[in-house]
């Protein structure tokens, strides 16, 4: 699988999932947010013989911190893959963005590398107006444009939404979301809520509420019944995920939060 195909994904866990929520309604404000950094610990879940894949290690360091004007997201992914052939591949990846607190711009940069190889670098800047009209202007690729769908959100702002409708009793909730981890398409994702329940939290150390999230990834530049990857997440009142399970279809990789940090907030004029 394509390097970019197989980290595309984990673009999203940290985009999508920053650990800490927006503050997009009453009901989101209440719940207590916190900017953070944090480990997850990847390994195989399970893999078609036909992938080739045999185990799956590394990790992903990520950074949330809230700004006083939007949220801050830096991120590492370290993927390194075993063979059926005996051989072994190092995947890396780096990217960090800005998203503006009422949802209207999205800078990004991203490298992806295989074996030490840099395989694709991209950068930009997203806009979205008032009507819910956008567009993205790429600094690489050079000269590439993309038309946003009406109403694209941005990571964070999803997540808080999703987050919230959950919260509500809702079941489901789905938007086109750009999130900088394509030149071509933005996705369409659609999130379905399992039942809340209750686990050991790593970064309190209490027992708090998480609800299983399943979302399919749809590129909103195909006609396809089937979504690009599929990701299960077990996510906690605030936002903070306690585990991921990602799928590509024909591997299922896990991603266990094993270290956090808070990030104190930062002292804003009013």
């Amino acid at each position: 699988m394509a390097c970019g195909a197989l980290l595309g994904a984990t673009v999203f866990l940290v985009a999508m999932f920053p650990g800490a929520l927006p503050a997009m309604s009453a009901s989101i404000v209440a719940l207590d947010q916190q900017s953070h950094r944090g480990i997850y610990a990847l390994s195989l879940h399970d893999a078609a013989s036909a992938s080739g894949i045999t185990d799956v290690g590394g990790e992903m360091y990520y950074e949330w911190s809230e700004t006083c004007t939007g949220w801050r997201v830096n991120q590492r992914v370290t993927m390194e893959l075993a063979h059926s052939e005996g051989n072994a591949q190092t995947l890396t990846l780096l990217f960090s963005a800005f998203e503006a607190g009422d949802g209207s711009l999205f800078d990004f940069t991203m490298q992806q590398a295989a074996d030490g190889i840099v395989t694709e670098r991209m950068s930009g800047r997203a806009t979205v107006d008032d009507a819910g009209v956008g567009a993205v202007q790429f600094d690489e690729p050079a000269g590439a444009r993309l038309v946003l769908p009406p109403l694209t959100l941005f990571p964070s702002r999803y997540a808080a939404l999703m987050l919230e409708q959950a919260h509500a009793g809702q079941t489901t909730f789905a938007a086109p979301v750009f999130d900088g981890s394509s030149a071509e398409t933005t996705y369409s994702v659609v999130a379905f809520f399992g039942g809340q329940e209750e686990a050991l939290s790593l970064h309190s150390g209490q027992p708090e509420p998480l609800w299983p999230v399943h979302m399919g990834y749809f590129p909103d530049n195909k006609m396809t019944s089937e979504p690009d990857f599929e990701i299960g997440v077990r996510m906690f009142e605030n936002g903070i995920a306690q585990a991921f399970l990602i799928d590509y279809g024909s591997f299922a990789v896990n991603a266990t939060l094993i270290e956090y940090e808070a990030i104190p907030a930062p002292h804003c004029a009013d």
